[in-house]
């Protein structure tokens, strides 16, 4: 009888390895945060577990290296993630933090007021906005006018003869 095993040469299983660059979607206007990750071991996973900074995890096959979340409107969290194989399974990676946008609030015009040849225009709300849209519309057009870091705005471009509506807007990246 012979053999060519030898005691103490006995190969280590195939385990999974720990994923790498764990990227969580940032100002995205859906409410949804994409993680991403790598993976580079030679043992494909049986699935990978995506764990939220509240603790919630989600259970991803091991062939997917993606994850979305719907966490909703101006939401931050922060996501790790680990390989599960079918000897092992890893740690957690590092956090990494993803944030969602959403629609600004609409504002409410508060007052207009004219004197001379310029109407004053003064609103409210608007929450999230990073400015802010003012359409002034009359008999010979419609004109927009772009406001950024304040709650007025001064028309000086009006004539006397004629009669203006404005409607005012909010606006931001998701708009």
């Amino acid at each position: 009888f012979t053999s060519d095993w030898k005691t103490g040469d006995t190969p280590e299983p195939p385990v999974v390895i720990k994923p790498s660059n764990v990227k969580a979607s940032e100002k995205r206007c859906d409410g949804k945060i994409l993680i991403t990750w790598s993976y580079n071991g030679e043992v494909e996973p049986t699935n990978f577990v995506v764990k939220d900074g509240s603790g919630n995890a989600y259970n991803v096959p091991g062939d997917v290296w993606e994850y979305e979340d719907n966490v909703g409107s101006f939401q931050t969290e922060s996501y790790s993630v680990k390989a599960v194989g079918p000897l092992n399974e890893t740690e957690y990676t590092s956090a990494s933090e993803g944030n969602t946008l959403g629609y600004p609030g609409q504002p409410t015009l508060d007052g207009a007021s004219q004197s001379g040849n310029n109407i004053y225009l003064t609103w409210s709300g608007g929450s999230n906005a990073e400015k802010f849209v003012v359409v002034r519309n009359s008999g010979s057009g419609t004109s927009e006018f772009e406001v950024q870091g304040a709650m007025d705005y001064t028309d000086n471009t009006v004539s006397g003869c004629e009669n203006y509506k404005y409607e005012l807007y909010a606006a931001n990246k998701c708009t």
